[in-house]
């Protein structure tokens, strides 16, 4: 059996985790080759079966830093690169060294209203609550037309009150 299929669970019949070994297999060919799409969707499609896959779930792990580290390499050369490390960061909860990479496509392209509610995000996250305030204020001065779509300025109010 392949290093990280698991046995048969409650939740998975033997045929199930059969089928799970399977396709893990073929998987990490094609992670191992390069082919990062196909890999992630047959790594989702055998924890919709097995839940509990400790092989899929890391080999999504391992996916996700490939396009981080990616991403980062091209952080130099785009704004919207760094914006989404940032996006990636705050997903996997660093919401700090999230800001950093918001911050520095602030340099490159100011006027970008969705970072600064992206930096309020962050701010609200880390409990700094007049910092995601102000963030939350530059996004809508750049776009007045869309603060009623902006997420998290009432939220931060109300923390505030």
């Amino acid at each position: 059996m392949l290093k990280g299929a698991p046995t048969a669970t409650a939740s998975a019949t033997p045929a199930e985790v059969n089928i799970a070994a399977s396709t893990f297999a073929t998987a990490t060919g094609l992670h191992q080759r390069g082919n990062l799409g196909a890999a992630r969707q047959l790594y989702r499609a055998i924890l919709g079966i097995v839940p509990e896959h400790f092989g899929a779930s890391r080999g999504l792990g391992v996916i996700w830093g490939q396009l981080l580290g990616h991403a980062a390499r091209q952080r130099a050369r785009s704004p919207d690169a760094q914006i989404r490390v940032g996006v990636i960061l705050a997903g996997l909860n660093r919401p700090q060294l999230a800001m950093t990479y918001y911050q520095q496509s602030l340099i490159f392209a100011p006027a970008q209203a969705e970072v600064y509610n992206n930096i309020g995000a962050a701010h609200h996250v880390l409990g700094r609550f007049e910092d995601a305030y102000r963030a939350y204020e530059q996004a809508i001065a750049l776009t007045p037309e869309k603060a009623a779509i902006l997420p998290g300025r009432p939220q931060t109010v109300y923390h505030d009150q």
